[in-house]
């Protein structure tokens, strides 16, 4: 699951209606060329999403804040806490769950340090992490794009990478597969 951050008119997806921030879309396909093919979650209306709206306004969708979830529902819902929210912020964490609902609760706060990886020095973004990640040269992103089933993923990845490579690559299938 994606969501898009900006309206943009030019993306219609019916007669009478467009991209806006805040929707959420299913990833059907992914174009060599970084497009999007994706089905909004509500209406079911289908568009492509072109690659340079994707690197500047989609992000993963599967986490947001309680703002930006405030009417819509998951099958499970994990809410991170501070001990700030109040009872209004609470309510909306603990409704957002159709099956399950889960609060866990920051008891340590991480030093400066420790809130990002080795050599990172800001946030990545998914899409950031799989262009970073090198494997056998290329990134992580190309490899998938090149070789779209797991099979194909399979036998490039035996075909001379390293075993800490594979065990990324499933990681990366699972998170594949929970978007399509």
């Amino acid at each position: 699951m994606v969501i898009t951050r900006r309206n943009d008119r030019r993306l219609g997806v019916s007669g009478t209606d467009w991209v806006k921030n805040g929707d959420r879309w299913t990833i059907t396909a992914i174009n060599p060329n970084g497009s999007l093919h994706a089905r909004h979650l509500r209406s079911g209306l289908h568009i492509t999403l072109p690659a340079a709206y994707v690197v500047e306004y989609v992000e993963l969708g599967y986490a947001s804040t309680v703002h930006a979830a405030q009417g819509s529902t998951a099958d499970v819902v994990h809410g991170i806490l501070t001990g700030h929210e109040d009872r209004q912020l609470l309510y909306t964490i603990l409704t957002r769950g159709r099956a399950q609902n889960h609060l866990h609760l920051i008891t340590e706060v991480a030093d400066a340090e420790e809130e990002f990886l080795p050599g990172i020095h800001e946030q990545l973004t998914a899409v950031d992490t799989l262009t970073l990640t090198e494997l056998d040269g290329r990134t992580l992103m190309t490899v998938l794009v090149e070789h779209p089933t797991k099979e194909g993923r399979d036998m490039h990845i035996e075909s001379g990478m390293e075993d800490g490579m594979q065990d990324a690559m499933n990681l990366l299938e699972g998170v594949a597969a929970e978007l399509r």
